[in-house]
């Protein structure tokens, strides 16, 4: 390219894509992902499978405080990074494709100074080399955004764009919207979030380990504040500033939101962010905190009295709340029906009331209908969401959808207000107990154990095929191959039986038998010949499936 392409490092000195946790092959299988979801879209709902589709994500703006000084941390937009790790603001995603081919195409801000080393001595370092970037990022090719506008496009393209972003304050619209008018009749504006957000909701491995170590990071830091923050602690803003400080210290940490930290019953207003209060020697404190590591997020709440000692009305709603948490843990290991979390948050309605029944402290008397709605006053946030990218992860997953492997959600029942009315004693007036997010009850609970409650959650619905592959697992790795090719075709075997089969679950078996004949044979072509051979025979006429194997042959291949 012989233009020049603005792309600084602010938040990696060199750049590598290894670095953000998240290898450049699954960037590109995420690529992938989407462009078969819109295939399948294209040739089931418009019953037009042959015609071009073009794909525009925009990142995010960097914010500013004044005219010209920039606001920090920069925060990408999540369904871009989804799909590139890139951090450049300003920066537009353009995927071009139809039902066979699809191309990526990166744009860019031009630099606005006269030099590049101008620039770079007043924000640092920058790759000006176009083919340099496509490489960084595995994408076909890199244009400056101003040519977006004049960009030739595929004939009759169909647009796939959020129409949020028209709203979006955070995102650049001045190279968006003279784009969007060249698709005035063919724009689907509802399905390519909702697409993302079923890609984003099953979090791979290398998701779940970030997720993993931002939440045991946050985990050390609430640790540490409590500690620190005692009954000498005069003001809010001093826990705030002792949980930041804790939280920045542990290494390359921002915070994921404006923490909460609210004592007494101003710990009642549910988005309360003043945090400048005086706080009452004998009163509870309330901390609702998460933290950035890595553009992945953690969310943790904890309650504690500042003088050190709950009184017993304090412990005695304490009680109750954790014992729901634990209920609630409890249902999702054992249970044998599909979960969902709509179903969570009518378990943990049951759970308080019959908790709050039995210590006296919601009435006997009154019916059930009522008791619930007394409930959804004193609980009105629900007790669960997604994690990830974003906070509140995946917005457009439904609290009806059924949880499936690789789902990270929140677990955190909760009470915000207690008064006299609705048959609540009057004794736990402007109490609020905000019990344990994610997976970190008082013994540090890993999330690794929400991971395989999940997926437990799957192995009882299909225990044989689960057993099979553990065995298959077992024996690859100790170098049992051929034992293990056995175990895994069984599982295929059994998974390939059922009346509703999941395509998931049947091509992580082919991965792992195709993975089995690479390390057997100390080589990836007998992989290749193996993932090959199913698209001849058993996916011949699926393309969309096909499609799916190719991916994963374009990865080995690396």
């Amino acid at each position: 390219m012989n233009s020049f392409i603005r792309f600084h490092h602010i938040y990696i000195d060199h750049y590598d894509i290894s670095s953000t946790g998240i290898s450049l092959n699954e960037f590109r299988q995420r690529r992938h992902s989407l462009v078969n979801l819109i295939r399948h879209y294209m040739k089931t709902e418009q019953k037009q499978s042959s015609k071009n589709f073009t794909i525009c994500l925009p990142a995010s703006s960097r914010l500013y405080m004044g005219p010209d000084v920039a606001y920090f941390p920069f925060k990408q937009q999540s369904d871009f990074y989804y799909l590139t790790g890139c951090m450049q603001p300003d920066a537009i995603l353009l995927i071009n494709g139809n039902d066979q081919t699809f191309s990526t195409n990166l744009f860019l801000s031009r630099c606005t100074m006269h030099s590049t080393d101008e620039y770079e001595r007043w924000f640092g370092p920058t790759i000006t080399d176009g083919e340099k970037i496509c490489q960084i990022f595995g994408i076909d090719k890199v244009y400056p955004i101003d040519q977006l506008i004049t960009l030739k496009l595929p004939s009759s393209s169909i647009l796939f764009y959020n129409s949020q972003f028209i709203n979006d304050k955070t995102i650049n619209k001045k190279n968006v919207v003279p784009f969007l008018k060249r698709f005035s009749s063919s724009i689907v504006c509802n399905q390519l979030t909702s697409f993302l957000h079923s890609l984003r909701s099953i979090k791979s491995f290398a998701e779940q380990n970030l997720i993993r170590r931002v939440c045991q990071l946050t985990s050390i830091a609430f640790i540490n504040t409590m500690k620190n923050c005692k009954k000498d602690i005069e003001n809010e803003y001093l826990v705030k500033a002792q949980f930041q400080y804790e939280c920045e210290k542990l290494g390359d940490l921002s915070m994921a939101f404006y923490p909460v930290v609210a004592a007494n019953g101003r710990a009642n207003t549910i988005h309360y962010q003043k945090n400048n209060q005086s706080i009452n020697k004998d009163g509870l404190i309330m901390l609702d905190g998460g933290c950035l590591f890595k553009q992945y997020s953690s969310d943790m709440t904890r309650l504690w009295p500042i003088n050190g000692r709950f009184s017993s009305a304090q412990r005695q709603l304490y009680e109750i709340l954790l014992t729901v948490h634990k209920d609630l843990i409890q249902y999702i290991d054992s249970a044998d029906t599909i979960i969902s979390r709509e179903k969570l948050n009518a378990l943990a309605d049951q759970y308080m009331i019959k908790y709050l029944r039995e210590e006296n402290i919601l009435s006997r008397t009154i019916d059930e209908n009522y008791a619930k709605n007394i409930i959804h006053i004193l609980c009105p946030t629900g007790t669960s969401h997604h994690l990830g990218l974003d906070v509140h992860d995946c917005e457009l997953s439904t609290a009806k959808q059924q949880l499936r492997p690789g789902n990270v959600i929140t677990i955190e029942p909760d009470i915000y207000e207690a008064i006299e009315k609705h048959d609540l004693m009057i004794k736990y007036s402007n109490l609020k107990l905000e019990i344990f997010k994610k997976t970190l009850p008082p013994d540090h609970f890993d999330i690794q154990n929400l991971e395989e409650r999940i997926q437990f959650v799957k192995d009882i619905l299909e225990p044989s095929v689960k057993s099979l592959r553990e065995l298959g697992n077992e024996t690859f790795y100790n170098s049992n191959f051929d034992q293990a090719l056995i175990y895994y075709q069984q599982a295929l075997d059994e998974e390939l039986k059922s009346s509703n089969i999941d395509y998931s679950n049947v091509f992580d078996i082919h991965f792992e038998i195709a993975q089995v004949h690479a390390k057997k044979d100390g080589n990836h072509t007998s992989e290749v010949n193996y993932l090959q051979k199913l698209i001849g025979t058993q996916y011949s006429d699926d393309t969309l499936h096909s499609a799916v194997i190719y991916s994963k042959i374009a990865e080995v291949y690396g």
